[in-house]
């Protein structure tokens, strides 16, 4: 598996992150606006910063050696964490994640998980992880699997991007 490492989204990765997140194959498997805005980078870590210091999200860069400039960013991986309400303590983070159409099959989305599953089980509280995955991708679902997640069944879409009858693969990997 390649080594990466997770930095905290920042301005500095806006310009990549607007190329690689613009790109239509991988919008059209994500939870990403199609198409993807012109803005939509730097808004996004405007909007996501706040919430990742307060612990309510967290979103990192995936920087991998690419054997072309040293490390960059290839991706992005996350996690959308629990209400934190306390009345379940149990409840999920559910995790996200992408990698830029020209780094795909390179192993880096089963690397960066691997490494945001890490953070989540020792920096947080977090017992169990959830990913929603189209059932259509088969590449994130083979990622999820790789890492000893459990598919615990298929749900209808939950994202307003795409309809009710679109299916999600529901994964789930506990501490």
């Amino acid at each position: 598996m390649p080594s990466v490492l997770l930095s905290p989204v920042a301005p500095a990765h806006a310009a990549v992150v607007q190329r690689l997140a613009s790109h239509p194959a991988v919008t059209a498997s994500t939870s990403l606006p199609e198409p993807y805005p012109e803005d939509g980078a730097a808004s996004w870590i405007e909007f996501i910063a706040p919430r990742h210091a307060a612990g309510v999200e967290y979103a990192f860069a995936i920087l991998a050696e690419t054997g072309e400039a040293g490390r960059e960013v290839v991706g992005m991986c996350g996690l959308v964490m629990p209400d934190g309400s306390g009345a379940d303590p149990d409840a999920p983070a559910v995790m996200g994640y992408w990698i830029g159409v020209e780094y795909w099959g390179r192993g880096y989305a089963t690397a960066a998980c691997e490494a945001l599953m890490a953070f989540a089980f020792a920096e947080t509280s977090v017992t169990v992880i959830e990913a929603y995955i189209l059932v259509e991708n088969g590449a994130s679902r083979r990622v999820l699997e790789k890492l000893g997640a459990r598919l615990v069944g298929i749900v209808s879409n939950v994202y307003p991007k795409w309809t009710p009858d679109r299916l999600l693969a529901q994964y789930r990997l506990e501490r």
